[in-house]
């Protein structure tokens, strides 16, 4: 690194008002990596109830529409409030009938370090765990792949159970 923006590149990348605005910041030269944080949880950590809770919030979280023209775009075209009461997720399970057993999996892919991680859960009618599993898989890189070796994995469960 040369010690400060490529002016071409940000100029390329973003809108002129961003662009100037990024261009003015100063590039701080420290020895120490940068890490992912996720400054609305406390520990730094994302999880699904952080993210949900921002989704939630949203419209309450991005500035007004006279700062930089990216939030000032996504409040007045996306987010008014309305959209965000009718974009509401509805986070439910919904029990099997009474006798049976409901298995839930998921996946989550990383392609820069070429794995995955697969996630089962398997509950009864009331909602109590009966079985669950988690495996990290190396080497594939879709998620596609992944959510079917999730099911393959989840089907496995419920045959051992």
């Amino acid at each position: 690194m040369s010690g400060g923006w490529n002016h071409q590149l940000v100029r390329d990348s973003f809108l002129p008002m961003d662009a100037e605005l990024i261009l003015v910041l100063p590039l701080i030269s420290s020895s120490d990596r940068d890490s992912l944080v996720w400054h609305f949880d406390r520990f730094g950590c994302y999880s699904v109830r952080s993210g949900y809770w921002v989704g939630l919030n949203l419209g309450s979280l991005l500035p007004s529409s006279s700062g930089s023209s990216v939030f000032g775009i996504l409040n007045d075209n996306l987010l008014d409030q309305q959209w965000i009461v009718r974009a509401r997720p509805i986070v439910a399970w919904d029990s099997p009938a009474f006798g049976f057993f409901k298995v839930n999996v998921d996946a989550s892919v990383s392609s820069s370090k070429g794995m995955s991680g697969v996630g089962v859960i398997i509950r009864d009618h009331a909602g109590l765990v009966v079985a669950s599993s988690v495996a990290i898989l190396t080497g594939v890189n879709s998620s596609l792949l992944a959510e079917a070796w999730a099911i393959l994995k989840g089907l496995l469960l419920a045959r051992d159970s």
